[in-house]
């Protein structure tokens, strides 16, 4: 499906009235929805007591893209793409658990939590491990709450937004703080 049909579609829709069938079964409408929004904007994925430990790993599936998150042995939260760089195969299989390393079940590579390469059995000498470590995608944490962004670049505005002006620390933090509710 071409982007100008489907904003046409969008443009042309009955308003107050819920998107066409085609919107919720249609396959290159969700191909669109993946690339144009999941594939290129922050997306909540959890909060920091997920991966409590030093080696918890959860794994969240956006799209077909599979993404594990960590806490390394510094303590600091990661998250890379859940694929072997050798053949291309998932690392992670559980939605939560707890690792040393993250082991390759088909070759056997071995990566730290920091996402190195550490291991790779018959590779030759001439190898650089360095070169080969697991791809990282995009993580910011604010305030425990965890987001990451699938895009080469990702969008600036939510470091723009922490950084800015203090808009977000001085968001009232409840109904209450708003003065909606009564103590």
């Amino acid at each position: 499906m071409m982007m100008n049909d489907l904003v046409a579609r969008l443009t042309h829709r009955k308003k107050g009235y819920t998107l066409e069938a085609p919107f919720y079964t249609d396959k290159d409408i969700f191909d669109v929805d993946m690339e144009v929004i999941f594939g290129r904007h922050w997306l909540f994925v959890g909060v920091e007591p997920d991966v409590p430990e030093p080696g918890d790993v959860m794994v969240v599936d956006i799209g077909k893209t599979s993404v594990a998150i960590l806490r390394d042995d510094d303590g600091e939260v990661r998250a890379f793409h859940n694929v072997c760089r050798h053949r291309g195969a998932r690392l992670v299989h559980e939605e939560k658990s707890t690792v040393g390393n993250l082991v390759c079940r088909y070759h056997s590579w071995v990566y730290d939590t920091a996402g190195q390469l550490i291991h790779a059995e018959h590779m030759g000498e001439t190898f650089d491990k360095s070169c080969h470590g697991l791809k990282p995608v995009h993580i910011r944490s604010l305030e425990g709450l965890l987001f990451v962004c699938l895009a080469e670049n990702p969008p600036k505005d939510f470091d723009e937004a922490r950084a800015g002006d203090g808009a977000l620390s001085r968001a009232p933090q409840s109904a209450r703080d708003q003065g909606r509710l009564q103590p």
